[in-house]
Parts: C-alpha cells; structure tokens; sequence
C-alpha cells in the first residue's frame, strides 16, 4: 500500500515532526512516481485521510506561523487545496486508489445524532469525498462473540455523501462486507455479487 511503504521512508529518514513527514510523503512520493516504483500494482490504499489531514494542517499552521488550532476563514482554504493536490498526484496514477477515513458523529444541542460526516477539517470535508467514485461509510454491528462488518453505500437519515458508480449500482444499500474466509475473500462483501446479469448496454 501507498501509506505502508510512505511511513516506512518517512521513519527511516527520522521524521519526528508534522512538518518534517509532510516534507518526507511529498519527497517519497515524487520520487516513486518517477521511479516507476507503482507500475506494478493494480491498487493503492491510502491509509488513513484523517491522519493525513492532520499532518497538512500542522504544516500550514507552521506556514503562517499559527499555533496548533487556530486555522480561520480562508486559511482552511489552503489546507483543503493541500490535500486536493496530494489526491490529485495519487490518482494520476490511473490506479484503484482506497481511501480509509475515520468519521465522526454530528450531535444537536441535547447530545441526539443528527448526522455523521469525514473527520477532516473544514471545506475538506465536503470536498475530499467528490474526488471519488465511490463513497462507502462502514460500521461494526454486533459483541464479542460474532461481529458484522457492513458499509452503506448510499445516503441514509444520517449519512448524506454515500454513493456507488454505476458498476455497483446493484449493490444493496447496507452491504454486509463481513469476510468469514481470507482464503477465499472474493467470495464475500463486494466479491460476492455477480456483475454477470448486470446490463450495462444503456450507458
């Protein structure tokens, strides 16, 4: 994955700083987009956008000479062009790219969930996820003793940027994604539905 081999440079090069990672996943990436170091691969997973975000934001704030936390008004508009263009770079690759963010609950004024919505900062969060095809909000149901991971895949009462592309526009809606077997992976979650009967001569 993108992020297992970026970290690895990143702790070699004895980046102990936001600013000083943020410099090194740039330094990393440009060198293996030149390399052709991803040639090879067919996928690329970015994980996670959450902690990525974070490290863009410690850099800007270092840019204005800010202290952490006190991005305001347009500042927040560099931080989010920040991370276009990292996403941007990343996709010119032409490959699958998956990225993991974590998601954070919206509470009204007596503590009731109104909505869920990316943990990222400011205009990031609304535009991060157009730069997909797929969006896909994932939760865990369940106890100790049997778990089911599922992902909804369109928008629900509390989830409004979830959407599948056409060629799995006949997934459900709450999609148990649950893998019993690695051996046999494809079997289970999006693998599982057969594209076979799928008519796609409309398009």
């Amino acid at each position: 994955g993108l992020a297992g081999t970026t970290n690895s440079a990143v702790l070699k090069a004895g980046a102990t700083t936001s600013v000083q990672v943020y410099t090194e996943f740039w330094r990393d990436l440009r060198d293996r987009l030149v390399s052709g170091y991803f040639d090879t691969v067919d996928s690329l997973l970015l994980d996670g956008m959450t902690g990525m975000s974070a490290v863009f934001e410690e850099k800007v704030l270092s840019d204005l000479g800010k202290p952490a936390g006190e991005l305001q008004g347009r500042e927040y508009n560099m931080l989010t062009r920040e991370l276009g263009a990292a996403l941007r770079q990343i996709a010119s690759l032409d490959k699958n790219l998956l990225v993991c963010c974590h998601r954070k609950m919206l509470l009204d004024a007596v503590g009731n969930i109104k909505g869920v919505e990316p943990e990222l900062v400011g205009k990031a969060r609304s535009t991060v996820p157009t730069h997909f095809a797929n969006v896909i909000y994932t939760v865990c149901e369940g106890d100790s003793k049997r778990t089911r991971h599922y992902g909804y895949t369109r928008n629900s009462g509390l989830i409004g940027d979830a959407r599948v592309s056409l060629p799995l526009a006949h997934i459900p809606q709450k999609l148990d994604m649950t893998i019993e077997d690695m051996s046999r992976a494809g079997e289970f979650g999006i693998g599982k539905h057969s594209y076979a009967d799928v008519d796609y001569s409309y398009v």
